[in-house]
């Protein structure tokens, strides 16, 4: 029983002792009983629980949300790019069976237009096929651009007998190339100087086959080529309590940001593009969002120019706030890379094998939020003792609440039976504390008020055991969007407040 219960039987007691049984009447009072229901305090960052990737940032007091990944960090070798430069099988090539010398201009297959190039690995075969009735005492294959470590262009010898073919054989490693004793970059020219006793009508044919091909410098024009497809995943291990929040919060300050890196020691840089950009969030129970702009379009490609590019996604212009509001467990980038693409103002560059490409991308997102609904629930026992429901004059929930939060507060009292069913609900709608958006002001609202039970609600108020309390708070500003700080708070003090008339001159 309550103290405010002892007190009364107390009271009547020592009133009682006082009278003497022979007085004409017994008196009458009024009395009044207070049942305490709730008094606390709720802070607002207790609200949310925490953990390494989402947290109230006090470092200004200003934020209570905020989401924030581990960088993520890959490094792409641009070596993909640069194999196969030269590579394939060049045939159709014709020279006359006479004594003399020819020039042959075989085109890269690639398209490549190289002006110099270290090669560390390839390996290059020439056929020479003879289907005249003549032998060939010599056939010299001088390639012209491809220099040794002295300077001197790779040079092949062989004879040839009538109706045969012959195949001479480089390893290519080590060997450098330049295209400047030629007039065009994208070739690789041929001398083949021919010796024989009998002349013909008839061509002999040369075919040129290069596998392998790789490089550790190169300097040139490259054609657009796919380097690499991107698919990596960003885990946010979410607390289940954060769970409640989700679709219920809406960013509006976050931000994405992705960064790329061209690393080379050379200029000019080849440029690449980030191709078909995706970032999209799930979670474990299914929910899935995927970024765009703000009109519904995908993501624009970002063209790397000068060695990086940075990008930044954010509320503004995209739609962070919805991918965000399911409180994601994930976020994934995915990405193809393109080197030297065409729509790129220049498309000549150096590369090495060394060189790379580091993708880096970072999420953060701090709230100033709006928050569509969060309840704050709790039960309290509620006791109104042994007392007379008839002799009750009036009865009244009084409450104090202090409320720090720009939003609206919605505040529930549901009495219930033993069986925790609901009698009656009493509810008072209260707006929310004033707010700047120039300086993030807050002042603070402070009610005392009562809301009084009818005839009816009095008659249930000695089945009452429970008293169910729930605060629904949420923001509903048109022209600002509320801010919240961790020590926010809402202080509350209720109590039920009854009056009693007690005569005895009726009993």
């Amino acid at each position: 029983m309550k103290i405010a219960y002892y007190l009364f039987i107390l009271s009547l007691i020592f009133i009682s002792s006082c009278i003497k049984l022979d007085d004409p009447m017994a008196p009458s009072w009024d009395t009044k009983l207070n049942i305490p229901i709730k008094d606390t305090i709720y802070f607002l960052e207790d609200q949310i629980k925490t953990d390494q990737y989402i947290k109230v940032d006090s470092s200004s007091n200003t934020l209570i949300y905020k989401v924030s990944s581990d960088v993520y960090r890959e490094v792409f070798s641009v070596n993909e790019y640069v194999k196969g430069q030269i590579d394939g099988n060049y045939s159709g090539y014709d020279v006359p069976f006479v004594t003399g010398k020819d020039q042959l201009g075989i085109e890269f297959s690639s398209g490549a237009k190289i002006d110099s190039a270290w090669i560390k690995s390839g390996q290059i075969t020439i056929n020479i096929i003879n289907n005249t009735p003549n032998i060939a005492d010599n056939v010299i294959i001088t390639a012209i651009g491809i220099l040794d470590e002295n300077g001197d262009p790779i040079q092949l010898s062989t004879n040839i007998d009538a109706n045969s073919t012959k195949s001479l054989e480089r390893d290519l490693a080590n060997y450098t190339y330049t295209s400047r004793f030629q007039e065009n970059s994208n070739e690789l020219v041929l001398d083949v100087e021919l010796t024989t006793q009998a002349t013909s009508a008839e061509q002999m044919q040369i075919e040129i086959i290069i596998t392998n091909s790789d490089f550790y410098y190169i300097d040139g024009t490259l054609v657009e080529t796919e380097i690499k497809s991107i698919r990596e995943t960003i885990s946010l291990p979410i607390t289940s309590d954060v769970e409640d929040f989700r679709n219920k919060i809406t960013f509006t300050d976050a931000k994405m940001d992705i960064k790329a890196i061209y690393q080379s020691d050379e200029t000019p840089l080849f440029p690449a593009l980030f191709k078909d950009i995706t970032l999209s969030a799930s979670t474990l129970d299914g929910d899935f969002e995927e970024l765009k702009k703000i009109d519904g379009s995908k993501l624009d490609d970002q063209l790397v120019e000068d060695g990086s590019f940075i990008k930044q996604y954010n509320t503004t212009e995209h739609t962070l706030s919805d991918l965000f509001s399911i409180v994601p467990d994930s976020v994934i980038l995915e990405s193809v890379i393109i080197m030297n693409p065409s729509i790129a103002a220049s498309n000549r560059g150096i590369a090495r094998d060394t060189d790379s490409i580091i993708v880096e991308y970072l999420i953060e997102a701090k709230a100033e939020m709006v928050i569509d609904t969060v309840v704050i629930n709790t039960e309290e026992e509620f006791d109104i003792g042994d007392e007379d429901i008839s002799d009750i004059e009036l009865a009244r929930l009084r409450y104090q609440l202090k409320s720090e939060l720009p939003a609206e507060v919605d505040i529930n009292f549901s009495f219930l039976d033993v069986n925790k069913d609901t009698l009656f609900t009493k509810t008072k709608k209260l707006q929310g504390s004033n707010v700047t958006s120039d300086n993030y002001t807050v002042e603070p609202i402070d009610i005392d008020d009562e809301i009084v039970f009818n005839e009816n609600e009095i008659d249930l108020l000695n089945q009452a055991e429970f008293v169910d309390l729930n605060i629904f708070i949420y923001t509903n500003q048109e022209n600002f969007t509320a801010w919240f700080g961790p020590k926010l708070s809402i202080d509350i003090l209720s109590w039920a407040e009854i009056d009693f008339f007690i005569d005895n001159n009726n009993e």
